[in-house]
């Protein structure tokens, strides 16, 4: 069938990696910095799976569920030939202390906003031909979902305010979210820029 057909592609191109992992172990000057270099433990994930199932026979199991989601990051070996990728992954690498003020400001912002949307959206549990109208906003946690939702430009309409002042604090966070994934953006393109001018040469 072709479960098994996949089956005989998939054990040669995994015996296939594992002897060009085990070559390029041998072969390497420096053992450590090949330890430390991330892409070969991108390698290795992407290979291990394989091996722990067929020493498992094949028995069902969570850990196994994860270790055969684990086989996705196989995509990942494709970053070893992308040149765009390596680019971005460079730039990301040279922003991180912007990434890092995005997350926290916009994390700021999630706890903020969704507390405040609770205490004013909040109603209290109501039964029968009310109940339609019961508030979505039922906890601070419920709320902060909202939060993580408009603050990323998502808006799925899922959750929203019905008061007065509910819609005008909704506002306030949809400006303050534009402003804060803004004002980092222009750093990481010019460091973009600074990058693939660099690398454009070299890759």
């Amino acid at each position: 069938g072709i479960n098994a057909e996949y089956g005989v592609i998939e054990t040669v191109c995994i015996m296939f990696f594992t002897i060009e992992l085990i070559a390029r172990f041998i072969c390497c000057p420096n053992k450590i910095r090949f330890l430390k270099t991330a892409m070969n433990w991108i390698d290795l994930v992407t290979v291990l799976p394989y091996y722990i199932q067929f020493i498992a026979d094949n028995n069902e199991g969570e850990a196994l569920v994860v270790l055969r989601v684990l086989r996705v990051i196989r995509v990942l070996k494709l970053a070893r030939h992308s040149k765009g990728i390596i680019i971005v992954t460079k730039t990301l690498a040279a922003s991180v202390n912007e990434l890092a003020l995005l997350l926290f400001f916009w994390f700021i912002g999630v706890i903020i906003f969704g507390s405040i949307m609770y205490y004013l959206e909040y109603k209290e549990p109501v039964t029968g031909d009310d109940a339609s109208k019961q508030s979505k906003f039922t906890s601070i946690l419920q709320s902060s979902w909202w939060a993580v939702v408009t603050m990323s430009t998502v808006g799925y309409g899922d959750m929203v305010p019905e008061t007065p002042f509910g819609k005008l604090i909704a506002s306030i966070c949809m400006m303050f979210s534009m402003i804060v994934i803004a004002l980092p953006v222009t750093v990481i393109v010019s460091k973009f820029t600074r990058v693939y001018a660099k690398y454009k040469d070299k890759l």
